[in-house]
């Protein structure tokens, strides 16, 4: 018989450490279920990623007159790109990657922002 424990918060998490209010459970064998997962960014028009989901590539319009930093960062929190934006808006190639949740973390000026993608 399969029994649930209910939604316990731990200090321990398989996510990036800029990934908070996650919510899950945890089932007698150990198996943790993601129940959602909390935006960590506001809407910001400063910076936008689009499409959403996307298949190969990903265009960033950067309104900033920065340079904007760019790291994609997989579930388990590994960096599995990065890129320095210059130009107001750019493409970026990430065929490479399997379908799966990445979370893009964006820094200029003295602000982060982290945006959620979907790859299809």
């Amino acid at each position: 018989m399969l029994s649930t424990i209910n939604p316990t918060v731990v200090s321990i998490s398989p996510f990036p450490s800029f990934v908070t209010g996650v919510a899950f459970s945890i089932t007698q064998n150990y198996c943790a279920i993601i129940t959602s997962i909390k935006n960590t960014s506001k809407e910001n028009s400063e910076i936008n990623i689009y499409p959403y989901p996307f298949t190969d590539r990903i265009t960033v319009s950067n309104n900033t007159v920065n340079t904007v930093q760019l790291g994609v960062y997989n579930t388990l929190g590994n960096l599995v790109a990065t890129k320095e934006l210059e130009k107001n808006r750019e493409e970026i190639n990430l065929e490479e990657l399997p379908p799966e949740i990445y979370f893009v973390k964006l820094n200029f000026e003295n602000k982060t922002i982290i945006k959620r993608l979907i790859k299809e």
